[in-house]
């Protein structure tokens, strides 16, 4: 076997890394120069991964996070204890939305934490790392902590185990559809190693290994009898419907959709999490389904009273069901999930990575998942005319028709006027798209999409920052794309520091949106039962300041139509600049989705 003798420990991991993400373009390295972090950044230097400096660690995380969405894997490096704790939040949401971004800790070296006797607390060198209340040993808590969570994760400190670790952890990430974790001490990071050199210069992914495409070929004859009995379940209903959810997007399944959705001529609707997945112009998509926050009666009447509804990648949460609003006939209901497959009266619990590190066989919910919607794809299903049905193009001409000048110059700003403008004067087929969590995930869910790149930042989960406009740009040497944030008042207060990252990274054609109300308008509407000015107010704030101090770009604060749409223009004319845009609203306006939501639905009474 032919051997590459002269590489690092870190040299191998982050080579594997790049190996991982190249057939996505996926190299970039978030990272914050710590102590221990040094020698593994290093390492990924020589390895050719393209290294990111942010300003903190919550940024690295979410710019990890938006590129594990993006480019389907992400990367963060930071040091001991304060550098990975302050990342907890973001480790807890990927692992929520099953997201394949790794986290990196660099970390002391054995005798320098006390292990094995070795202690003298004169010469400790943990600095702020160190904490006194520690027992002797005990400085493995920050691994033991994040192994509990149940992610592929390995500590590195003996160089003889490293590849196979490194290995293991990148492989579950692949397989399992999860993030991992990987904590190297000092010494291990620089030890030399010897490699097999085909492990260098190529990753065979799991997907594409014989014994994973046997495993596939064996479960769809296995279950070659229950896919039947589902394709004759949709053959017999008169109006079928598929929702699809983000695992579409995320398990790359869209074409299985699609092919589905042409033979047996039914209508696709998509949750909140799946917008994007089809375009706007798609003559098979019609729209989101979310209950109350459907985009019209007559899509939330077209699910609730089809006589088989196929719900494809869905995950459970209250964004995707409008807040448990809505109702769909279980007996009515095929539902077919990385977790389980469940058809009428069976259904088959899919394993998992927690199932599997409690000595499961060598399955991953991603094969059946797979496996039986390609199976259904190829089944008999019978081929019907597409249902006549609205489409969302046929919903976004009818409700956002362009407008004359003179009836929206002098008009005050609102949610639906900006989406009016947006829709007919500024998104273009090539812009991606970030939000935020709130009303402009639900304002963007009205927006047109025409590649179908676009991304809720939290997923339902937490507020991710900036990390989706860092995860949205282009990687190197790709062609500039021209990227939108729309994000609320609340959410660039929590994340201010994202500005000085911009600048650091050198972002450029990106369009910021500022929803500013000064509260937080979604638990404000929800609310309204109590609204006490003290829980929801936000201070008022001149964010127009902020692209002086930190030189991100332009920007121009608007309160009327006439302005919000020279606004976009400018931003339009200045490709090679950012442009900030505050969008002076009132309080009580909304989206049409969260309008609806706000009803007959409030928090104190979930």
């Amino acid at each position: 076997m032919e051997y590459q003798e002269i590489m690092t420990v870190a040299e191998y991991l982050w080579t594997r890394c790049r190996l991982l993400g190249a057939p996505y373009n996926s190299r970039r390295l978030n990272a914050l120069p710590g102590d221990f972090a040094l020698p593994l950044l290093h390492g990924a230097l020589a390895a050719g991964m393209d290294y990111v400096k942010c300003c903190n660690e919550q940024e690295a995380a979410a710019a990890a996070s938006g590129d594990a969405r993006w480019y389907h894997y992400g990367f963060v490096l930071v040091t001991y204890g304060v550098g990975m704790k302050n990342m907890i939040g973001y480790l807890s949401m990927d692992i929520a939305e099953k997201e394949r971004t790794l986290y990196v800790s660099g970390a002391a070296d054995l005798d320098e934490h006390g292990h094995r006797g070795v202690y003298n607390p004169g010469q400790i060198q943990l600095v702020h790392h160190y904490e006194q209340r520690l027992k002797l040993g005990e400085f493995s808590n920050q691994f033991k902590a994040i192994a509990q969570t149940g992610i592929p994760a390995a500590y590195i400190c003996d160089p003889l185990q490293a590849t196979e670790q490194i290995d293991y952890v990148l492989e579950g990430m692949e397989k399992f559809s999860c993030p991992g974790y990987l904590e190297v001490t000092r010494q291990a990071t620089a030890s030399l190693i010897r490699v097999p050199l085909e492990k260098v210069t190529s990753y065979q992914h799991y997907w594409h290994k014989p014994d994973t495409k046997n495993y596939i070929r064996e479960f769809k004859e296995f279950f070659q009898e229950k896919i039947q009995e589902t394709a004759e379940i949709i053959n017999k209903s008169q109006r079928p419907i598929i929702i699809i959810g983000n695992a579409v997007r995320r398990y790359d399944l869209k074409k299985y959709v699609q092919i589905i959705a042409e033979r047996t001529g039914a209508v696709i609707t998509s949750t909140q999490l799946g917008i994007g997945i089809f375009s706007d112009n798609d003559p098979l998509y019609a729209g989101v389904y979310a209950g109350a926050m459907s985009y019209t009666e007559e899509i939330r009447q077209g699910v609730e009273e089809s006589d088989c509804v196929l719900a494809i990648g869905i995950s459970e949460r209250e964004i995707n069901s409008g807040r448990f609003t809505a109702k769909i006939d279980p007996k009515n209901l095929i539902s077919l999930n990385p977790y389980s497959i469940h058809v009428k009266n069976w259904r088959l619990e899919t394993s998992s990575f927690w199932e599997q590190t409690a000595m499961v066989p060598d399955t991953a919910s991603r094969i059946e998942f797979f496996s039986f919607l390609e199976g259904l794809s190829q089944g008999n299903l019978a081929r019907r005319e597409k249902r006549e049905f609205p489409t969302f193009a046929d919903f976004l001409a009818k409700t956002y028709p362009v407008l004359d000048s003179s009836q929206y110059v002098e008009q005050p700003l609102t949610i639906d006027l900006m989406i009016n403008l947006l829709n007919n004067h500024f998104i273009k087929p090539d812009m991606r798209l970030a939000t935020d969590f709130g009303d402009c995930a639900m304002m963007a869910t009205r927006l047109r999409k025409a590649q179908g790149i676009s991304a809720s930042s939290a997923d339902g989960h937490m507020n991710t920052g900036f990390g989706f406009l860092f995860g949205a740009q282009p990687q190197k040497d790709e062609k500039p794309v021209r990227t939108l944030m729309i994000a609320g008042d609340g959410a660039i207060n929590m994340n201010l520091g994202g500005f000085i990252t911009m600048a650091e990274r050198e972002i450029k054609g990106a369009t910021i949106i500022i929803l500013d109300d000064k509260c937080y308008k979604t638990l404000y509407l929800l609310d309204k039962e109590i609204q006490n000015p003290a829980v929801y107010n936000l201070a008022e704030i001149k964010y127009e300041y902020l692209t002086q101090v930190t030189g991100f770009g332009t920007s121009f604060r608007c309160k009327t139509g006439g302005e919000f749409r020279e606004a976009l223009e400018k931003a339009l004319a200045n490709p090679d600049t950012n442009t900030l845009i505050i969008a002076e609203l009132d309080r009580n306006d909304c989206s049409p989705p969260l309008k609806n939501l706000a009803c007959p639905v409030s928090l104190s009474s979930i």
